[in-house]
């Protein structure tokens, strides 16, 4: 085939705008230097997010609850609606081999905020 058909091909993609080139930057784009030694410690000890369910364990008592977020020194839950209350200090049963002895941080609502003992 003749190389202006092959050129009026293309131009006519081109006007499509899905196929259109994008207009070149007017300034070059910044360079982003690649992260400190620190961001990246801070980015290993940033929560694991996630939603899971938990056991939460006071006196002779147990309660499914959700876990929002944990790190390595506590952990946000959801509690079930009908517990109200929770004592200040409670074990928090995350996997079978997975148990942490927490104090309340804050509440809000069905919302705990805990740290790990």
């Amino acid at each position: 085939m003749p190389q202006d058909f092959w050129n009026a091909l293309a131009g006519l993609f081109e006007r499509l705008p899905f196929f259109a080139r994008p207009d070149p930057p007017d300034e070059p784009e910044e360079v982003v230097a690649p992260p400190s030694r620190e961001t990246v410690t801070r980015e290993r000890r940033r929560q694991a997010k996630g939603i899971r369910t938990c056991e939460i364990e006071f006196g002779d008592s147990a309660f499914n609850g959700m876990v929002l977020k944990v790190s390595h020194v506590g952990a946000d839950i959801r509690l079930p609606l009908h517990l109200k209350d929770l004592p200040d200090c409670f074990t928090l049963k995350l996997a079978p081999s997975e148990k942490h002895d927490c104090r309340v941080l804050w509440r809000e609502g069905d919302k705990v905020k805990v740290s790990f003992i």
